[in-house]
């Protein structure tokens, strides 16, 4: 990994990016993808970490109809 992160030409195109992680509370390197395209909506400059195991997991089930009452239900079953 370290030779990754070192590589010149990785370095010369900005391939990568450090963001401070809150699950880690540390800074993390990462790499973005080679190809940029014009007119894309996703700016490596709004790049954040991944979500952490289960932090949308209400937004999505909300999305899908569930109700927090039905949400809540899950969680005390272990189910989520």
């Amino acid at each position: 990994m370290e030779s990754l992160f070192a590589d010149p030409d990785v370095q010369s195109l900005n391939l990568t990016k450090k963001i401070h992680s809150k699950n880690y509370d540390q800074d993390l390197e990462y790499v973005r993808h080679p190809i940029s395209l014009s007119g894309t909506e996703h700016k490596f400059s709004e790049f954040t970490e991944p979500p952490s195991l289960g932090q949308h997991t209400n937004e999505v089930l909300e999305s899908l109809g569930y109700s927090q009452d039905k949400i809540s239900q899950l969680k005390m079953k272990d189910v989520i």
